[in-house]
């Protein structure tokens, strides 16, 4: 009885880690935007206003990276092969232009 006792004890401790591990993934995961300026909605509203939307397809991948002060929104484009583009959303000057993010030779 008293083994039963202590594997109950042990298994909720386990469950209760996992369950606090899983709530520090999934909120830093929605909390991308905890030291922008702007949302990651006010940056998509940007750039659905910019020049990305003339060369391709906003797409919902999207990252924040505090140290340029920018949000990484990809973007579709079917005319760029070996190019994994990007709509930059510059959130001092709220403005966005696309990185390319070209690799490779592209032949002449």
């Amino acid at each position: 009885m008293k083994n039963k006792a202590i594997i109950a004890v042990v298994l909720v401790i386990v469950l209760i880690a996992i369950g606090a591990a899983i709530y520090l993934i999934v909120s830093n995961k929605t909390s991308d935007n905890e030291n922008s300026l702007i949302t990651y909605e006010e940056a998509l509203e940007i750039a659905r206003n910019s020049d990305c939307v003339n060369q391709g397809t906003l797409q919902d991948t999207h990252i924040y990276n505090p140290n340029s002060k920018t949000w990484w929104i990809d973007l579709k484009v079917e005319n760029k092969p070996l190019c994994n583009p990007a709509c930059v959303v510059f959130e001092e000057t709220k403005t966005a232009e696309i990185n390319w993010r070209c690799t490779g030779l592209i032949e002449p």
